[in-house]
């Protein structure tokens, strides 16, 4: 029987398009000059954009928003071209969220990592390597 790669593809895109409405209903909004606020350690996706709102980056941590933007080593942000025009911030916290403690969702790490794979599908930002 041959695969319906367009049902399955159509599938994702409704479901990747689902998280990124839910996810900009519910996430925090910061300014860039507010990420050093955020050492609290924790589950987070998180989604870095412009000036003009448009979606430069889409990331996940299990540390702190800070130290993935402002941390030491090759995988800070503050390393990154596109971070200069970083305007605002939104992120998710997942770590509260009874179901990824190794229930239905799996990992807190799984269920993390698919949330910011969808919003990245969804989102298309320019700087995530796709």
């Amino acid at each position: 029987m041959p695969v319906p790669h367009a049902e399955l593809r159509d599938k994702c895109r409704g479901i990747s398009n689902f998280i990124l409405r839910t996810f900009c209903e519910h996430a925090i909004r910061i300014q860039r000059e507010d990420i050093e606020e955020l050492k609290e350690k924790g589950s987070y996706v998180y989604a870095a954009y412009d000036s003009d709102g448009k979606l430069l980056y889409v990331g996940q941590t299990s540390k702190s928003i800070q130290r993935r933007f402002h941390g030491d080593g090759s995988g800070a942000h503050k390393n990154k071209n596109w971070y200069k025009r970083v305007c605002t911030v939104e992120y998710l916290e997942l770590s509260n969220v009874p179901e990824a403690g190794g229930g239905e969702l799996g990992s807190e790490d799984h269920y993390r990592k698919v949330v910011e794979r969808c919003l990245i599908f969804a989102g298309k930002p320019r700087h995530n390597k796709q």
